[in-house]
């Protein structure tokens, strides 16, 4: 059975806006970052999401580069512009297929107003909505960071150091006498030196405000994200769903072994979350930190058979057990949650947890972990079910400029510990 994501998560079935989101900024102001984050956050809520970046199609179509940016080239600036407007006309043709809501993001400087003007009219010919947002960064600090990402990525592979920041200074240097601001008649969001202020104008759709609350959470500060599951619980051990089971004496050792690692961080502050369950809050009994027990971030709702096991919901309740196993996100056990309904209570926890700039260590289940993880590390809700989170691990999750790095540290023996929840 196949279930696309706009209709497994229905609160977007019932409208089918179709929105175009322009990027605007001079080199290495963080609209690559942006991009993709709000794609990662999309898809995961729902949304079908695609970035389609102009600088990729155009290395692939015109080789990496292999001189000095030179914008008197006209043979070039030709190629850039036609590339620019295949990757567009690319974008539409992906955009105008199936019914549901979907955003396309088009991932580009967009400096002047004749190309920004031209990308509207394609837009208001196609009858899809649109919304521009412009990065403007003048931290020095920041761009620094942002041009050294640049200049270690692909494009910049056959020029030496030297040749490469000469590349960037002169296309900033261009760019920057090139640049319009946006009209003030446009539908916009600027956000300036990433997420330390955001203004917005003319904003109306239903996807254009989900963008910008979300804009409104992201910063760039580094720090790591641990996620983990409570300690081993009664209820574990006699493979049973749901519940507010303790810990059992393994569960109570790994309390104690992962008080010990968070203490070899030597972090001077970090944020502890945990769910409102006895077994993430005895998890969690060891830590010398502030604990913030939240109710969003309990187990899914097992609903009439919480306390069960599955070898019992199979020989009692074949047909629901069937249902589960032919779908497992859209599937909502009778008088409790599915998958998708986690993802729709999570949302507002993934807000604080892009809002915090303390590392942050939670402390949840399975099928909680699952979901942020599928967040973080850019999965697609699909695939939520079916990760594998085991027990007495810490997944360490850091983010990087171009998306996040995991690394796992298993503090117990690994046993078969991936339970069907």
């Amino acid at each position: 059975m196949e279930v696309s994501h706009g209709r497994a998560f229905g609160r977007h079935s019932t409208h089918r806006e179709k929105l175009v989101l322009i990027l605007v900024g001079l080199p290495a102001t963080g609209k690559t970052f942006m991009s993709q984050r709000i794609a990662r956050y999309l898809n995961w809520i729902g949304v079908e999401t695609k970035v389609f970046t102009v600088l990729e199609h155009r290395r692939s179509a015109l080789g990496v580069k292999n001189k000095p940016f030179d914008p008197n080239d006209a043979d070039f600036k030709i190629k850039r512009h036609e590339t620019a407007l295949y990757v567009f006309t690319e974008l539409t043709k992906w955009l105008s297929e199936g019914n549901n809501g979907k955003v396309a993001i088009y991932d580009n400087t967009n400096a002047t107003k004749k190309r920004r003007d031209e990308l509207v009219s394609i837009c208001v010919e196609k009858d899809f909505h649109y919304l521009f947002l412009e990065s403007i960064c003048d931290d020095e600090n920041m761009i620094l960071r942002n041009v050294e990402n640049t200049l270690h990525g692909p494009d910049y592979q056959l020029l030496n150091s030297e040749q490469a920041k000469e590349d960037m200074e002169r296309q900033k240097e261009w760019y920057s006498s090139n640049y319009n601001p946006l009209d003030d008649d446009l539908p916009y969001v600027k956000t300036y030196n990433m997420g330390t202020k955001l203004t917005s104008n003319n904003i109306g759709s239903y996807l254009q405000c989900r963008i910008v609350y979300f804009l409104m959470n992201v910063h760039l500060v580094p720090r790591p994200i641990w996620l983990t599951r409570h300690g081993q619980s009664v209820y574990n051990v006699e493979n049973r769903i749901g519940g507010d089971s303790e810990l059992t004496q393994e569960g109570v050792e790994y309390a104690k072994k992962l008080a010990a690692w968070v203490q070899e961080r030597k972090e001077t502050e970090i944020t502890l979350y945990t769910s409102e369950l006895k077994r993430t809050k005895q998890t969690a009994a060891f830590l010398n930190i502030p604990l913030n027990s939240l109710t969003t971030l309990n187990e899914i709702d097992s609903g009439d058979f919480d306390g069960m096991s599955y070898e019992e919901i199979e020989k009692q309740f074949p047909e629901e057990f069937a249902k589960r196993s032919d779908h497992k996100l859209v599937y909502r056990y009778p008088r409790g949650e599915s998958y998708v309904d986690l993802i729709v209570r999570l949302e507002p926890f993934l807000f604080e947890l892009e809002r915090c700039k303390t590392p942050v260590l939670v402390i949840a289940h399975q099928a909680v972990i699952r979901c942020l993880y599928a967040y973080l590390m850019d999965k697609s809700p699909e695939d939520c079910p079916t990760i594998p989170i085991n027990l007495g691990t810490i997944i360490e999750i850091t983010p990087k400029a171009y998306g996040f790095t995991q690394k796992d540290y298993p503090l117990l023996p690994t046993k078969e510990q991936v339970h069907k929840i």
